[in-house]
């Protein structure tokens, strides 16, 4: 995601967060880590800040992704406080 801002000149404004499950600590997994267990988040732009500072709340704003290989989306219904 960085890369692409950049090649198409906007600014960076991105985060990821993934769950560390693979290097649990006490042997959860073949090669324990310091971050086993927890999530990783890295990203850049008013959207990190945003999330450091007072949080991020699903709205309007966001587009929930069905999968991770193409554009397709899913409807997340925020009136009912379902879960995306």
């Amino acid at each position: 995601m960085a890369n692409l801002h950049r090649q198409h000149g906007t600014e960076a404004e991105y985060i990821i967060i993934v769950k560390n499950n693979l290097q649990l600590p006490g042997g959860g997994g073949k090669t324990p880590s310091p971050t086993g267990g927890q999530f990783m988040v890295y990203g850049e732009g008013t959207l990190l800040t945003e999330l450091l500072s007072t949080g991020l709340v699903f709205d309007s704003r966001f587009v929930m992704m069905a999968n991770e290989f193409n554009m397709d989306t899913k409807d997340v219904n925020l009136e009912n406080d379902e879960e995306p």
